[in-house]
């Protein structure tokens, strides 16, 4: 009777860990991050679709970012009807087991993959910047790249 209560024990200790384990495990480390983010050179990622004027080329609205595996990121943005680009440097820091930070231009953001769901043709990338306030609420940057 002994040896049935220590084995049902130990299952159930197990199913109670198993959770945990998978989660720690799905989380990327910061290699990982970096390829998704930038594959092996660079990647464009869409923040905002572009939408153009109806014969003319000026724009209405969007923004993509073009990040580079050495560190920079191209911004390009439609301001009024004309499109700018920006230029930021870019690092990323592994700060826990399961958070990795991204730092763009000098602002902190958790960089985060959900999985690409079934049938998908596109990877997001979501940068989180957590709560600085009350005033500023935590603000989520969803981005979409098409997979390839």
């Amino acid at each position: 009777m002994e040896r049935k209560d220590l084995t049902i024990k130990t299952l159930s200790l197990l199913l109670l860990l198993l959770p945990f384990c998978i989660c720690a495990k799905s989380h990327a480390t910061t290699n990982e991050s970096i390829d998704k983010l930038v594959g092996t050179n660079k990647k464009t990622w869409i923040y905002q679709r572009f939408e153009k004027f109806m014969g003319n080329d000026k724009c209405k609205k969007g923004e993509s970012w073009t990040i580079y595996r050495e560190g920079h990121i191209v911004v390009k943005k439609c301001n009024g009807d004309v499109e700018d680009f920006t230029n930021k440097d870019w690092s990323i820091e592994q700060r826990t087991p399961i958070d990795v930070v991204m730092k763009v231009g000098g602002v902190e953001y958790f960089l985060l993959f959900p999985p690409i769901k079934p049938g998908s043709s596109w990877q997001s990338m979501i940068l989180r910047r957590k709560a600085q306030s009350i005033d500023l609420p935590t603000q989520d940057m969803i981005f979409y790249y098409e997979v390839d």
